[in-house]
């Protein structure tokens, strides 16, 4: 599947369907069977590589995870406060505070590893 995707993010831009036939030709009025023009715009921005994309996609998710993560210690401190003694919640609560400290250090620390696995397999 990559090897079939990675073409279609390469390009900068795409013409579909250029010309004009049927009704109207070549005098600017609409009709029955006239060519439309446009043009795609690749969204990863141009002659983007697949290395670079990967990067891109990455600094995405680390931006996106940096803003959930205070939002997750928050919960889990309402969890904890809530939790009125009940030793499961306070656990849930833990356990929380935990996985989202291990979710930052990931994050943290993916470009890294992306440099990492290139050095290993270059």
């Amino acid at each position: 599947m990559s090897a079939i995707a990675v073409p279609i993010f390469v390009s900068d831009t795409a013409i579909a369907q250029t010309g004009q036939t049927g009704v109207g030709q070549g005098t600017g009025q609409t009709g029955v069977g006239q060519g439309i023009s446009f043009t795609l715009t690749n969204p990863l921005g141009a002659n983007k590589t697949p290395e670079e994309i990967i990067k891109g996609i990455i600094s995405y998710v680390r931006t996106l995870g940096l803003i959930i993560a205070p939002l997750m210690y928050v919960w889990g401190a309402f969890l904890m406060l809530t939790a009125g003694g009940d030793a499961k919640k306070v656990g849930i609560a833990k356990q929380l505070f935990l996985w989202t400290t291990i979710g930052i250090a990931v994050l943290l620390v993916a470009e890294g590893l992306v440099i990492v696995v290139q050095d290993l397999f270059a």
